[in-house]
């Protein structure tokens, strides 16, 4: 019984990382764009295990990213730092490849983590609820793709973008 409540409580949080496209409340510069392109478009990652594939989200452009990780996460990371303070929203397009269990994305500063998962086997697009995030400090963007595990998903046209107040 204990194990169902606590399932039940991390679907709950994993969830409400997470809005529909139809719920957007951005509207602000975009402050980073990744549409995965060419090989260079992952250098701006760490821990990087990802590798382009042509299997696209169909919103323009000839590759995306794909993401096969096992125990050892975060598998990609992105770091980002701005000199003003934003409220942000991150926007990505997802699919997830294998059944076993969701990719994920985890946005995280020094104060703030928001999660969403991608667990759709068609090309959805995914944005985070808003981030606060302070001058100076380390955005951080996870891409994930299994646990235990492994799991592969795609993820195309990574956004950061500020929100609109």
């Amino acid at each position: 019984m204990k194990q169902i409540i606590l399932s039940v409580v991390a679907l709950v949080i994993l969830v409400s990382g997470c809005t529909n496209s139809g719920d957007t409340l951005l509207g602000g510069e975009v402050l980073y764009l990744n549409d995965f392109e060419t090989i260079e478009s992952l250098d701006d990652f760490e821990f990087s295990i990802g590798y382009l594939s042509e299997d696209t989200s169909g919103s323009g452009g000839e590759r995306s990213l794909t993401v096969s990780g096992g125990c050892v996460v975060p598998h990609m990371t992105l770091a980002k730092e701005f000199d003003k303070d934003y409220q942000l929203q991150v926007l990505i397009e997802g699919k997830l490849i294998t059944e076993f269990g969701p990719g994920q994305v985890m946005i995280s500063t020094d104060s703030e983590q928001v999660f969403f998962d991608i667990e759709s086997n068609e090309w959805t697009d995914y944005e985070s609820q808003p981030i606060n995030y302070i001058a100076g400090e380390r955005l951080q963007i996870s891409l994930m793709s299994g646990g235990l595990v492994q799991v592969t998903t795609l993820f195309d046209n990574l956004q950061i973008v500020e929100v609109e107040e």
